[in-house]
């Protein structure tokens, strides 16, 4: 335990949160990132539930935003800059990040 009464490597751990890495191109399945980059494109589906997504370009790869329950995400949209962190998941040849956490950054187009 830790002097905070905490596990190793749990929740309140603050090593368990770290991000592995800061570029797409980096980073690896399973694997926390924190990554900044524009969204190049969004799109939402209805079905069977609502799931909002949107791809975000970095400068070394792409990944796809994945907000399940969501029809839109406030600002996020074509020309945003984000950074996001969120455990990494590769699916059907593609990165996604689900339910990441955001925040908006200067240059941005939307």
């Amino acid at each position: 335990m830790t002097a905070g009464g905490t596990m190793p490597g749990g929740a309140g751990d603050a090593t368990h949160a770290r991000p592995s890495a800061r570029r797409l191109c980096d980073a690896v399945p399973r694997g926390r990132v924190e990554v900044t980059g524009v969204v190049t494109a969004t799109r939402a589906h209805e079905w069977p539930d609502p799931v909002f997504e949107a791809d975000l370009d970095d400068g070394t790869g792409r990944a796809t935003l994945v907000y399940l329950g969501r029809r839109a995400v406030p600002g996020v949209a074509a020309g945003a800059r984000l950074t996001v962190e969120a455990t990494l998941r590769s699916r059907g040849g593609r990165l996604e990040l689900l339910n990441p956490r955001y925040r908006f950054e200067p240059g941005g187009d939307a």
